[in-house]
């Protein structure tokens, strides 16, 4: 993924980069790479993982600060903005896509244990059935050779 410096990383979160370190760098929320002390950076994934979605700050100061920088910007810097959001689109479906495929997988899963249930349930009382079916065909043996007179009872009866 691709790392920002903290002050682009609040703007992409949608907050202010006090709030940012106050209640989300400093309790651990979101780790910083301080690889380079006098530029720490944020991985973006870090920052989709707990905001969800990434804009650009709607403040008006913001803005008006945005525009003054765009008329600074050359054609090659506006280009590479442009590039740079994409890519952050890129990697928020990607993320979006990913976490979607593993909640299939597991929703797969659960199918699968309930159909194997299912299937199990079924044989167990299959075997019940044939067990309930074969005491009672032996039950109505029974009964037919009480109905019968003995030999004894048909001779002297």
């Amino acid at each position: 993924m691709t790392k920002v410096n903290i002050s682009e990383a609040a703007k992409l979160a949608g907050i202010s980069r006090s709030k940012l370190y106050e209640n989300y760098i400093n309790t651990g929320k979101i780790s910083v790479d301080k690889s380079n002390p006098k530029k720490p950076m944020v991985d973006t994934s870090e920052l989709l993982r707990v905001f969800g979605e990434l804009h650009a700050s709607d403040s008006s100061e913001n803005n008006n600060r945005d525009t003054r920088e765009q008329h600074k910007k050359t054609p090659w810097d506006t280009e590479n903005d442009t590039t740079q959001a994409k890519l952050f689109e890129m990697e928020r479906r990607l993320l979006m896509m990913e976490g979607e495929n593993k909640l299939l997988a597991s929703e797969k899963q659960s199918m699968e244990r309930l159909l194997d249930e299912r299937e199990n349930t079924i044989a167990d009382l299959r075997q019940q059935t044939q067990k309930q079916l074969d005491i009672l065909e032996r039950s109505q043996l029974m009964l037919e050779d009480k109905k019968k007179p003995s030999l004894l009872q048909r001779l002297f009866g």
